[in-house]
């Protein structure tokens, strides 16, 4: 039974690897400029170590 499972793990491993080397940035970018994803901010309160305490 594992030597006929051999076969498609290869299969989906090649697959996968390709995938991720050829398309996941472009496709990222794509949802990043129509607005799918949105790249985290930084919270202020790294910035300003005692806006966190005023504003409570």
């Amino acid at each position: 039974m594992v030597w006929m499972a051999l076969p498609y793990t290869i299969v989906l491993t090649l697959v996968g690897l390709l995938c991720v080397e050829f398309t996941l940035m472009p496709v990222t970018d794509w949802l990043l400029a129509h607005g799918w994803l949105v790249t985290p901010q930084p919270a202020l309160s790294q910035f300003l170590p005692g806006f966190a305490r005023a504003h409570q």
